[in-house]
């Protein structure tokens, strides 16, 4: 039996025109996908089978020391799984599984050195010979949909919050690459909690697993020839310092949006664990 796990489509709003959808499926334990470039519905059960996804390139090995997540998980929590949309025929070393692996290593660390101000990692699932999934605590909202609700925020409290945990990070060697008010959540009380590791370096390494996003790092960081892309602590001191201005409302979405490619790949259908939800991290709520 096929089951979706997501399907993607690519339209260029440059041109006005439809480019391709792919769309991703598991049968029989493995995982496959294919392309069109041609719109509408397609029947996935009529879909040809092609080879599928090496496990290796979207799965982490499991290796002792891993902290197994709780059972019963503690309620409510999150889960994380690899997002298998950005696997590449030939990505080289730096797979989908591996980025996943040096993520779970990233909050190994920082379940051995916690800070309220970081997001509390509670461990991961295990398939066999794979990381299944990892497993977070639940914070209540994010600090883009706080704002967008025009909720009263201490400004200065909740810029000290993320100010302190980037400091923690960044105290043991690490810089996490990709500060924006969509990976900063709120809780109950509205303490900044700073997630997302998935771009998170150490200081000095080359930024192999991602990096900033449009709006929130300066271009020369990003673009071009000349692009800085190495993890280097200004590039989360300059992020907290455009949430600052955020914050005041004096960076609005519209100017961050407008920096963005204009070129937009929209996700709709995910299904099961083995699908991802957008933003934050790809978090979804744990079953």
């Amino acid at each position: 039996m096929r089951t979706l796990v997501r399907r993607l489509t690519a339209y260029d709003w440059i041109e006005n025109r439809f480019m391709e959808q792919c769309i991703y499926w598991k049968e029989d334990g493995f995982f496959f996908r294919s392309v069109y470039h041609s719109p509408g519905i397609v029947d996935l059960d009529t879909l040809p089978k092609p080879d599928p996804i090496p496990m290796e390139d979207i799965r982490a090995l499991w290796h002792e020391g891993l902290t197994v997540a709780p059972s019963p998980l503690p309620q409510p929590s999150y889960v994380k799984v690899p997002d298998i949309t950005t696997w590449e025929v030939d990505a080289g070393e730096w797979t989908v599984g591996k980025r996943f692996s040096a993520e779970v290593e990233i909050l190994e660390t920082l379940r051995k050195h916690p800070h309220p101000n970081l997001c509390a990692y509670l461990g991961c699932s295990r398939d066999g010979d794979y990381i299944e999934a990892i497993y977070f605590q639940r914070y209540l909202r994010t600090l883009e949909e706080a704002v967008e609700m025009q909720e009263d925020l201490d400004r200065e409290s909740i810029i000290a919050g993320i100010t302190a945990g980037i400091e923690h990070l960044h105290s043991l060697g690490l810089v996490h690459c990709d500060i924006k008010p969509q990976n900063i959540m709120l809780d109950d009380k509205n303490v900044p909690v700073v997630i997302d590791f998935g771009s998170c370096e150490r200081e000095g390494q080359i930024m192999v697993r991602g990096g900033a996003t449009p709006g929130w790092a300066k271009s020369s960081w990003m673009y071009g020839p000349g692009a800085i892309r190495v993890a280097f602590k200004e590039r989360d001191l300059y992020a907290i310092g455009l949430v600052e201005k955020y914050l005041r409302g004096e960076w609005s979405m519209e100017e961050i949006n407008n920096e963005e490619p204009e070129y937009l790949e929209s996700a709709n259908v995910s299904l099961g664990l083995d699908s991802t939800e957008n933003e934050v991290g790809h978090l979804s709520e744990a079953r």
